[in-house]
């Protein structure tokens, strides 16, 4: 396992603020890694995103739906400074994952910001993405960022949820 990737991942379980420009630059350069394995593509080779969705496309994966690369086409628009001007690009990659996927990340999220649940949806959909092409590149481990974001953002870890006791040793605790 990468441990770029594990520390990337660590950002999102511990909750870490993560600016989207920074996100975006880390998450692509994972993908391209990813996608270079899939394709059987030296690592040292220089190829764009682009290139390597183009031709991974053509490979008819039969356990990759044609719209599984349409959303990384869609997350490939994304520059590196992502504003609400840009944003669409981006909530397409979440809701095309999402449909493939067949869940509802805004009913599975606890957040009540939406900018704060649009961005634990997209955590959560880039995950599966990066787990998607690692399996279909032939690398299938117990290894699962996905569970790990999800754990740390679930509605299921709702501060409405947490019970405060004198013990307490959650953050928001002593506020209560």
């Amino acid at each position: 396992m990468d441990t770029n990737f594990e520390n990337f991942v660590t950002q999102f379980k511990a909750q870490q603020p993560v600016p989207l420009a920074a996100f975006f630059y880390q998450a692509e350069l994972h993908l391209i890694t990813q996608l270079k394995d899939y394709l059987s593509v030296e690592q040292s080779t220089e190829r764009s995103f682009f290139s390597l969705i183009e031709e991974a496309r053509k490979t008819h994966n039969e356990d990759t739906n044609k719209h599984f690369w349409n959303a990384l086409t869609a997350f490939n628009k994304i520059n590196f400074n992502p504003s609400k001007h840009n944003t669409l690009p981006w909530l397409r990659y979440v809701n095309i994952i999402e449909s493939l996927q067949g869940y509802a990340g805004s009913q599975l999220f606890a957040s009540k910001s939406i900018k704060t649940k649009r961005q634990h949806r997209l955590f959560f959909a880039y995950m599966l993405t990066w787990e998607h092409l690692r399996y279909i590149a032939g690398n299938d481990d117990d290894y699962s960022p996905s569970s790990e974001v999800l754990a740390a953002y679930s509605n299921a870890h709702s501060e409405d949820d947490h019970q405060h006791d004198e013990n307490c040793q959650h953050d928001t605790c002593s506020a209560h």
